[in-house]
């Protein structure tokens, strides 16, 4: 079932925004996007992030990824590929462009480096670009972004930028 607001608070009891630059990513962009931050004891390393899932910009649940490469194990609510796809709910309005990465982590560092630019450009002030991935990997990547086809002709050019390794080129391919 979907998310309840217990669990939700459960959640935020013992999470933050701050990933102290984890990965490299900005704290600027995991709180833009929802992400929450849950450290090991003493605070210093990661011991999972929470990815918010949403269908139809509505919050039904968070998925899991416990450092290094653990999927799921404490995931809450309803999560998969029948939701948007993750970060779709930040960006409504459509727009010139969209950029579709492999991961949510891969989202959030292209997210940063976009920003970087439009700050270099004195753009900050602008609307972020959107940026958004498949919530269950590249090789489902098709099939969920097929669900979202009236949600993507909204802008005027999608950028399809996953990996380059054999799953993300047959995926790219396929999207």
């Amino acid at each position: 079932p979907k998310i309840t607001t217990t669990q939700r608070k459960e959640l935020w009891k013992r999470t933050s925004f701050e990933g102290k630059g984890y990965r490299g990513l900005s704290d600027e962009s995991l709180e833009f996007y929802g992400f929450r931050v849950e450290h090991k004891h003493g605070g210093k390393s990661v011991k999972a992030v929470y990815f918010p899932e949403t269908r139809d910009g509505k919050l039904q649940g968070y998925k899991s990824r416990h450092d290094p490469k653990g999927f799921g194990w404490d995931n809450i609510g309803i999560t998969g590929a029948i939701n948007d796809l993750s970060g779709q709910c930040r960006f409504q309005e459509g727009g010139k462009y969209v950029l579709i990465c492999g991961g949510e982590f891969d989202m959030v560092a292209a997210q940063d480096m976009l920003r970087e630019y439009q700050d270099m450009k004195n753009q900050d002030d602008y609307n972020r670009y959107a940026v958004v991935s498949p919530t269950t990997g590249e090789s489902s990547a098709a099939k969920q972004c097929r669900h979202h086809y009236e949600w993507f002709d909204s802008f005027d050019v999608i950028i399809v930028g996953l990996d380059s390794d054999e799953v993300g080129r047959e995926s790219a391919l396929k999207l």
